[in-house]
């Protein structure tokens, strides 16, 4: 448990110390937007630890208080919308299985680690 906390702990930190390159007004293949005409969605697995929801929770409040709009979280993925924000650990979320599964990501760099995390974009999935 304290792994995990650890772990959501600094993908949040992570975030803040490179706030500077999250916050852009030009296109590029490498980003999507977080907030536009409606916030992106914020995926994560209903049967992940309780943790990753909280963080979840938190991250819908920052972006709401930063730009005055409330992104859903969602628990199905196939009703996700273009642009999703996912949050899960890699054992436990479907979502991030089936990417490690079709071979869009490899997280085998993780295991046995502690506080490590890692940030991807993706293009727009044909759903995972």
């Amino acid at each position: 448990m304290k792994k995990l906390s650890n772990i959501l702990l600094l993908l949040i930190l992570g975030q803040c110390l490179h706030a500077q390159q999250l916050l852009i007004t030009r296109t590029d293949k490498s980003n999507f937007p977080l907030v536009d005409i409606n916030p992106a969605a914020i995926y994560v697995d209903s049967t992940d630890d309780w943790l990753v929801n909280k963080a979840a929770s938190l991250l819908q409040t920052d972006i709401e208080q930063v730009t005055g709009k409330k992104p859903a979280i969602i628990h199905n993925i196939d009703s996700a919308p273009r642009h999703l924000v996912i949050i899960g650990t890699y054992n436990n979320a479907a979502a991030i299985k089936a990417l490690v599964r079709n071979k869009k990501a490899d997280y085998n760099s993780l295991k046995g680690k502690w506080e490590t995390f890692r940030i991807h974009t993706f293009p727009p999935p044909s759903h995972m």
